[in-house]
Protein backbone atom coordinates (compact mmCIF):
# COMPACT_ATOMS: atom_id res chain seq x y z
CA UNK A 1 0.00 0.00 0.00
CA UNK A 2 1.07 3.58 -0.57
CA UNK A 3 2.40 4.95 2.72
CA UNK A 4 3.12 8.54 3.68
CA UNK A 5 6.85 8.13 2.97
CA UNK A 6 6.24 7.17 -0.69
CA UNK A 7 5.15 10.51 -2.26
CA UNK A 8 8.34 12.29 -1.22
CA UNK A 9 10.58 9.69 -2.90
CA UNK A 10 8.44 8.24 -5.69
CA UNK A 11 6.84 10.63 -8.17
CA UNK A 12 3.99 8.31 -9.18
CA UNK A 13 2.39 8.51 -5.73
CA UNK A 14 0.50 11.37 -4.08
CA UNK A 15 -0.81 12.00 -0.58
CA UNK A 16 -4.29 11.24 -1.93
CA UNK A 17 -3.06 7.71 -2.73
CA UNK A 18 -2.06 7.33 0.94
CA UNK A 19 -5.50 8.36 2.16
CA UNK A 20 -7.51 6.37 -0.38
CA UNK A 21 -8.20 2.68 -0.51
CA UNK A 22 -10.12 0.15 1.49
CA UNK A 23 -9.35 1.61 4.90
CA UNK A 24 -6.13 -0.38 5.17
CA UNK A 25 -3.74 2.52 4.74
CA UNK A 26 -3.80 3.59 1.09
CA UNK A 27 -4.24 2.33 -2.42
CA UNK A 28 -2.24 -0.65 -3.61
CA UNK A 29 0.97 0.68 -5.19
CA UNK A 30 0.33 -1.10 -8.50
CA UNK A 31 -3.12 0.49 -8.80
CA UNK A 32 -1.88 3.98 -7.92
CA UNK A 33 1.07 3.69 -10.34
CA UNK A 34 -1.15 2.55 -13.24
CA UNK A 35 -3.56 5.43 -12.62
CA UNK A 36 -0.68 7.93 -12.46
CA UNK A 37 0.81 6.64 -15.73
CA UNK A 38 -2.56 7.02 -17.45
CA UNK A 39 -2.75 10.65 -16.27
CA UNK A 40 0.78 11.34 -17.57
CA UNK A 41 0.32 9.54 -20.90
CA UNK A 42 -3.41 9.17 -21.68
CA UNK A 43 -2.74 6.69 -24.52
CA UNK A 44 -0.87 4.23 -22.30
CA UNK A 45 -2.50 0.92 -21.50
CA UNK A 46 -1.60 0.30 -17.87
CA UNK A 47 -3.07 -2.17 -15.44
CA UNK A 48 -2.02 -2.39 -11.83
CA UNK A 49 -1.57 -6.00 -10.81
CA UNK A 50 -1.38 -6.38 -7.05
CA UNK A 51 1.07 -9.05 -5.93
CA UNK A 52 2.52 -9.77 -2.52
CA UNK A 53 6.30 -9.84 -2.74
CA UNK A 54 8.01 -11.13 0.43
CA UNK A 55 10.31 -8.53 1.98
CA UNK A 56 12.19 -8.46 5.26
CA UNK A 57 10.01 -6.90 7.94
CA UNK A 58 6.76 -7.45 6.02
CA UNK A 59 4.52 -10.29 7.12
CA UNK A 60 2.57 -12.29 4.55
CA UNK A 61 0.91 -15.66 4.87
CA UNK A 62 2.17 -18.62 2.88
CA UNK A 63 -1.17 -18.70 1.06
CA UNK A 64 -0.85 -15.04 0.01
CA UNK A 65 2.67 -15.60 -1.30
CA UNK A 66 1.69 -18.77 -3.17
CA UNK A 67 -1.26 -16.96 -4.77
CA UNK A 68 1.03 -14.13 -5.90
CA UNK A 69 3.62 -16.55 -7.31
CA UNK A 70 0.90 -18.36 -9.30
CA UNK A 71 -0.46 -15.05 -10.58
CA UNK A 72 3.03 -13.88 -11.58
CA UNK A 73 3.69 -17.18 -13.33
CA UNK A 74 0.44 -16.78 -15.29
CA UNK A 75 1.37 -13.21 -16.29
CA UNK A 76 4.72 -14.47 -17.60
CA UNK A 77 3.04 -17.33 -19.48
CA UNK A 78 0.61 -14.85 -21.10
CA UNK A 79 3.48 -12.77 -22.52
Amino acid sequence: KVSYSNPVRQSLFTLRDCRSGDGGGGLPKATAAAEALQKIVPDVEAQGIVLSIPMPGHIDTRETIETSVKQLDQLIQDC
